[in-house]
């Protein structure tokens, strides 16, 4: 599974090389170190938002675009990745490539289900590798250590989310998808309980990429940019304080009244 930094990184680049520009042309329109730009495109760096939002203006880019192809990147990582190999023709490398993501699945899934029960500061890679069925040494062969496998899980979770939204009929549909998917997670009710102090830590970084994948599948839904903050406001604030189905759709549907038009 590509990780979100390197998702970020490859559309930046594809971006950047498109227009035939240079790594420094770019960095001194933007205002950031060379160092850091090849960072980022190499995926080996995080940008923060406002760095991001810089490096997508040096590229005559909006930031919307620039996350809808990192969304676009992620979807079809491994496709493009076995389209790319000499050797992705024969069926040998198919089934391991197959192998491989459905080992990455099933380690994402027993972590999910460890934190349901445990949250997340009481499981191990012990515990992660019992619960996936898979050896350890197989586990450390797809992540170094717990926070590649967090993080490899926060990725495919909003991916999900992006993907249920994307189905969604109208805005107040996504909406209120996105709304029951957040507050009727296991996993998040076991954090609120077991690692309270661990999720307000993670929903104070805003800086994170994730949350402008979030933005833009809401914005894509939406078509509004203020309607988007509120509705980012709405949905992180049931990261803690989770609302019933019905309250989902009455506040999706009055949200969308009194916002988006």
């Amino acid at each position: 599974m590509a990780l979100l930094r390197e998702a970020v990184g490859h559309t930046l680049r594809d971006a950047r090389t498109s227009q035939s520009r240079t790594l420094r042309d770019v960095a001194r329109q933007a205002r950031v170190s060379l160092g850091y730009l090849s960072e980022v495109e190499r995926g080996q760096k995080e940008a923060s938002s406002e760095l991001l939002n810089a490096i997508c203006e040096a590229l005559g880019l909006t930031l919307s675009s620039v996350m809808t192809g990192v969304t676009h990147e992620l979807k079809n990582s491994n496709l493009v990745k076995a389209q790319s190999s000499p050797l992705s023709t024969q069926p040998k490398y198919a089934l391991q490539g197959g192998i491989h993501r459905r080992t990455e699945s099933a380690i994402l899934e027993g972590t999910k289900s460890l934190i349901a029960l445990h949250g997340i500061s009481n499981i191990s890679m012990i515990d992660i590798a019992d619960a996936s069925e898979v050896s350890r040494a197989t586990l450390y062969n797809h992540y170094r250590d717990k926070n590649a496998v967090l993080e490899a899980l926060v990725t495919a979770e909003v991916e999900k989310l992006v993907d249920l939204a994307g189905r969604a009929g109208t805005p107040a549909d996504a909406l209120e998808t996105l709304s029951k998917a957040i507050s009727a997670d296991t996993a998040l009710a076991a954090m609120r309980i077991h690692d309270a102090q661990v999720l307000i830590a993670i929903m104070s970084h805003a800086e994170n990429p994730l949350y402008l994948v979030l933005a833009t599948c809401i914005y894509e839904a939406t078509k509004s940019e203020a309607g988007t903050g509120l509705a980012m406001r709405w949905l992180l604030g049931q990261v803690t304080q989770p609302i019933t189905p019905k309250q989902s759709r009455e506040q999706a549907e009055l949200l969308v009244e009194r916002t988006l038009f």
